[in-house]
């Protein structure tokens, strides 16, 4: 981890002195700094979901014997359907929330999984893969949920992804690289074969005899920008795009906040002194979570336009009202907003329990709200009223303010 700095800046200067890739709307000769001490300056008690966002949508799940969800790990929107996967369930909808099939089943025969560690649409080939991490395999399915084919996977990556070539993309985390010959992202061709090694972290000095000892940082994310597969990964201070088997930094992570040091010794204000997860961009934002010292959270908003960095924290005292954790929806008196992930470029979704909203309807502070459109609140009240505690999930799809 050291290391990584050095590694970093030798990567920015070959790319950007050799890469002659075009990345829609951004400057190549540009890495944007996104400072995390500016943004907990700038805390802010709460942020309208209208500074944000221009419009809010449901998707109310059906509930039925054959698809019960236990949590939602991720969600997809692809086409006219809704995928959406937890470690042991993989189910297809459609936009209207109405259950079509529930992918493969639980076991270890072909086409079989036992725990679901993420899963990627190939829109190139028309059909999806799931990753499972725990017989480290790549299970293919047609988008009609008909096995394909399979094949093993080396040494347990993160997640997958594929970039609009239709190439499958893998991700090591720290200090899980070292068993993949220190190389953070694999790309694979059709067959499952290696075509390609990014990103090499050998010089962070993990060996045989530490690796045992090192937490796995276990955060990372792929995403789409622009039909630009992008990378980043917990407590790793860049962004990044990968084009043409290159990795780009595009947006640089600091931090020069320094709190009082109370009962911390230097040793844990060194380690978090850059961390940040939950990584979500959009054409015009960054969306963000950092943690203070393992106690506050706080959500941390990037602006493009007006290149301002704001924070708002994520209070734990009372977790009988969860209005604080997200932005305050002003736009129809909903549930409170918060990203977690993106289905297109400019449209985030987020989940929440119809009973979680039912008591929050009788809130104080809930009811305090000034909502922007009272209709769309009737609508929205409708819709919680008729809903009961043994419902599945409802999805809030977000139209995000764009560039």
């Amino acid at each position: 981890m050291r290391n990584i700095y050095f590694l970093l800046c030798l990567l920015i200067s070959l790319t950007l002195s050799s890469c002659n890739v075009d990345i829609q709307s951004e400057a190549r000769d540009e890495i944007v700094e996104i400072n995390l001490g500016t943004a907990l300056k700038n805390i802010r008690k709460s942020i309208p979901l209208s500074e944000v966002a221009e419009e809010i949508n449901y998707i109310k799940l059906e509930t039925s014997e054959e698809c019960i969800i236990e949590k939602i790990e991720k969600l997809v929107r692809f086409k006219d359907w809704v995928f959406i996967s937890n470690k042991s369930q993989f189910f297809q909808f459609d936009t209207s929330g109405h259950f079509i099939r529930a992918f493969g089943s639980i076991g270890k025969g072909p086409g079989e999984y036992i725990r679901i560690a993420d899963f990627a649409i190939n829109a190139k080939a028309g059909q999806l893969s799931v990753y499972d991490n725990e017989l480290s395999k790549i299970i293919n399915y047609s988008l009609e949920g008909d096995f394909l084919n399979e094949f093993q996977i080396e040494s347990y990556p993160s997640l997958i992804a594929f970039d609009s070539q239709g190439n499958l993309n893998a991700s090591w985390v720290l200090p899980m690289f070292f068993y993949n010959e220190n190389y953070a992202i694999n790309s694979y061709d059709d067959n499952g074969k290696v075509s390609q090694k990014m990103l090499n972290r050998s010089d962070e000095d993990i060996t045989e005899k530490n690796v045992g000892y090192i937490p796995s940082t276990s955060r990372t994310r792929f995403q789409f920008f622009n039909d630009t597969l992008s990378y980043w990964e917990i407590n790793y201070p860049f962004i990044c795009r990968i084009a043409e088997g290159r990795i780009i930094p595009r947006y640089k992570i600091t931090n020069n906040f320094e709190p009082e040091i109370g009962d911390l010794n230097s040793s844990q204000i060194q380690e978090d002194k850059y961390v940040f997860s939950d990584l979500i961009e959009s054409s015009r934002f960054i969306f963000l979570t950092k943690g203070l010292y393992q106690k506050d959270v706080y959500h941390v908003l990037y602006d493009k336009v007006n290149k301002t960095v704001n924070a708002f924290q994520v209070q734990h005292e009372n977790p009988g009202t969860r209005l604080n954790a997200g932005f305050i929806n002003d736009l129809d008196g909903g549930y409170p907003f918060l990203p977690l992930g993106l289905i297109s470029r400019d449209q985030a979704y987020g989940i929440f329990l119809p009973f979680e909203m039912k008591n929050l309807l009788s809130d104080k502070t809930f009811s305090a709200v000034k909502i922007k459109d009272k209709d769309k609140n009737a609508d929205f009240i409708q819709l919680i009223e008729a809903s009961n505690t043994e419902d599945n999930p409802i999805v809030m799809i977000v139209k995000l303010k764009s560039i």
